[in-house]
Parts: C-alpha cells; structure tokens; sequence
C-alpha cells in the first residue's frame, strides 16, 4: 500500500490528532496566574521532525497567554524537541503535558483551563482530546510520563516551573501499523486490536510518505484465517489503526493477494 496518510489523521474520519496540551505560569511570585492551555496545529501537513517543530512553536505562541515567547526546535542528535521561553524576575514558565497526566482527575479537577493574552475560557473533551502528545514521546506509556505527584510539587505557588525542556522521542508516524479487515471473509473469528475479530492482515508502517509499505505471509502453516461455513457472495476490505478507526489514503491505494488452501 502507499504511505499516503496524513501526520495528524482527519477530521472526515474522526481520527485528527491536533491539539498540543501545556501548562503555563505568568506573574510574580505571590501572584501567579496558572493554567492549562492547547495549541491547535494544522492538520493538513505531512510533517517531518523539523517542520513538526515549527509548528508546535507557531501555535504555542499563538495560544500562549504570555505572547510570542517560545521557541521550539528539533534537535536530531537527541531526536526530541527543544522548548525554551526567557527566564525572567517573574516566575514566568511552562510544562509540557503528557497523556497519561491529562488523563489524571486531580489534574483535570485542579488546573483552570485558559488561552491567548486575553486570558478566554476553553472548556477541554477528556473523553476525546485529540491529542497530539505521542508525536513528541509524550503518549499514554511513555517513559517520559512523571505521575500527578510530581507535577503537583512542580506547580506549588512558588515555584518556577520550566524556562527549558526537551520532549521525548519524536516520531511523525501517524499510524506504527495498519491493519486490513473484512468482515465477510474472516467470518469474525479472527481477534485484532481494539477488540475487533475482522482483522486479517498486519501491515508495519516502517517508512514515510510517499513510500511502499509491504506484508508478506510468514509461511507458517499456522499464519492462516478460518474462513469457512460461509457462502461469499461479496467481499468488502477496510484498513483501519490501531484504536479500530479508518485510515485515509487521500487517494493512495492498497492491493493485496489472498490465497486459499483446504485444509484438513
């Protein structure tokens, strides 16, 4: 199939993956202004390391309540993101978030959340929160991850958060795999990730947009699908993520080869 999917995913399909969560400090000290704040990155671009950077700093200093104040910068010898802002007499700092903490109900029960220099309330979906985090290595399990403890010595009144971080390990990869479904021919008795029993074949995303990924049966007589005690008429393939969402190929396209054996 060709790699023709979109770094962030799609509005269409229910699968964008756009917002950039962080914690910003403003003020001095005994007068601090906390809050959570999201960038929103422009969905429509096949990002590389670089220009994934760059975008999370043009959106970070849109949505900052600081002004434009950030830098960001991919650095390759680390394969992480640089985030800077200048330290000042004030307590003036960040934190970037991950998903696991965003996930935290002491986080989302304790942090108001605002942005822009206007200071305007934004209400977040915790149940669906688009967000962009596993891009920087900042995902659910990532061992960047520091628990809510943490964080919350961290945010003490006082205390200066971050004027400099670096990310996890950026990846731009919108999908690790992709995964081909049919309904009809697996008969449902095939068991795939997010608990679907469609899935037939396993296809690693190992390479960027623009390039050929490949599947190959392993030759094991054991790597087969059971597809008998039904009548075919029609058959119907869907590629899906791994949460179970459709994956667009914007046009791209994807062949495959089945073969058929009797077995005993």
């Amino acid at each position: 199939m060709t790699n023709s999917m979109i770094t962030l995913g799609t509005h269409a399909l229910g699968s964008v993956k756009n917002k950039f969560y962080f914690i910003e400090r403003m003020g001095p000290v005994g007068g601090t202004t906390t809050v959570m704040n999201v960038a929103i990155l422009n969905p429509l671009k096949s990002y590389t390391a670089d220009t994934l950077a760059a975008e999370i700093k043009r959106a970070m200093n849109v949505a900052s309540i600081r002004g434009s104040v950030y830098n960001v910068l991919y650095e390759s010898d680390t394969d992480s993101i640089l985030f800077e802002t200048p330290q000042t007499a004030d307590l003036d700092s960040f934190f970037i978030l991950t998903d696991d903490l965003l996930a935290t109900p002491e986080l989302q029960s304790t942090l108001v959340c605002k942005t822009g220099p206007a200071l305007v309330d934004w209400v977040p979906d915790y149940n669906r929160l688009q967000s962009a985090m596993q891009f920087i290595g900042h995902g659910h399990g990532s061992t960047h991850n520091i628990p809510w403890v943490g964080l919350q010595n961290l945010l003490a009144p006082d205390n200066r958060i971050f004027v400099s971080e670096h990310s996890g390990c950026v990846d731009v990869r919108r999908c690790h795999c992709v995964y081909l479904h049919s309904s009809t021919l697996t008969n449902y008795k095939c068991v795939g990730p997010a608990g679907s029993r469609t899935c037939l074949a396993k296809i690693p995303v190992t390479s960027g947009p623009g390039s050929v990924l490949t599947y190959s049966h392993s030759g094991n007589l054991l790597d087969n699908t059971p597809c008998g005690g039904v009548t075919l008429s029609t058959l119907e393939f869907d590629l899906r993520n791994s949460e179970g969402l459709p994956v667009d190929l914007r046009g791209g396209f994807v062949s495959s080869t089945l073969i058929f054996v009797a077995m005993n």
